[in-house]
């Protein structure tokens, strides 16, 4: 069978005349039965498949004979090879995944039992297989956990990871934003080369170059009961959020961006979240749809 029209039939790229002339082949069934089985494969683990010239230049190079009427026959199942291999390197992930939108949050149970609640515009991921060695996930974004007791706990994000042994804590991680309070039990947080360990009612923030530990008094994330809280923010964090709960563009100008905010706002009214931010700022506020300007 002509190479160029087997590429093009694996491609399912033959026009009608191509096809009739491939079927009419005496190969055509041995070649049709090899791809049924190799499409009926499945394997765990693949390495990272190789160039296709690579595998081709790897064949024997003897012609004639048997060797010459299988060489189509090789190409082929070169071609499935990298095919299957670049399927299940970019596919088979076991790892499960979860988002939210935005002005939506969701409740997560872990393997273990452990609880996670998630903000609004956040992803979190992890390992079901892998559980059992390793209590671990990714988080971008914001989220509350209730950890059950075990093995070490860790929650790694972009800018640091969460190091605990059974406890509730709330880790923030939104651009140069990264914040960990801890309610229940203890936590070490990692951020670079630094390490602090957290007791209940501790909490650490690191912006823009700058670590700061404080106290809190609450005993979960103000989010979880449809408010957000500030203690001492730049304006421009405080608007992120409100954008993300409420689906609003926010204008500013640069100086009220850098301004910072002590207080909180609610999730459930676009006006009256408004209002508790302007008010203390001195700011006044026009709505125009989905666009909010901010004035002096």
């Amino acid at each position: 069978m002509d190479e160029k029209l087997l590429h093009k039939w694996l491609n399912d790229d033959l026009t009608e005349q191509e096809l009739k002339q491939v079927e009419q082949d005496p190969e055509y069934g041995y070649y049709k039965a090899l791809l049924a089985d190799a499409k009926a494969f499945k394997a765990d683990q693949f390495s990272q498949p190789k160039d296709f010239e690579e595998v081709l230049a790897a064949l024997p190079k003897k012609e004639g004979g048997r060797l010459q009427y299988l060489r189509p026959l090789m190409r082929i199942a070169a071609i499935l090879v990298i095919a299957l291999g670049v399927y299940f390197t970019l596919f088979n992930d076991d790892s499960t995944k979860v988002a939210t939108a935005l002005a939506e949050q969701k409740t997560v149970v872990l393997p273990d039992n452990s609880e996670v609640a998630l903000n609004a515009g956040s992803n979190l991921s992890f390992s079901e297989d892998s559980w059992a060695e390793a209590r671990e996930v990714q988080l971008n974004g914001e989220a509350y956990f209730k950890v059950a007791k075990g093995q070490v706990f860790d929650v790694i994000s972009k800018q640091g990871k969460v190091t605990v042994l059974g406890t509730e804590f709330n880790v923030m991680d939104r651009g140069e934003f990264f914040q960990v309070v801890c309610y229940e039990g203890r936590v070490a947080v990692t951020y670079g080369d630094a390490k602090q360990e957290l007791l209940p009612g501790d909490a650490i923030r690191f912006f823009q170059g700058e670590a700061r530990i404080f106290k809190v008094n609450d005993s979960s994330p103000s989010w979880i009961a449809n408010k957000s809280s500030f203690d001492a923010v730049s304006v421009a964090l405080v608007l992120d959020e409100l954008e993300r709960y409420y689906e609003v563009d926010i204008n500013a100008s640069p100086s009220i961006l850098k301004r910072q905010f002590t207080g909180a706002f609610t999730h459930e009214n676009l006006e009256q979240a408004l209002k508790q931010l302007t008010t203390p700022l001195q700011l006044t506020y026009t709505i125009n749809g989905t666009a909010v300007t901010l004035s002096e």
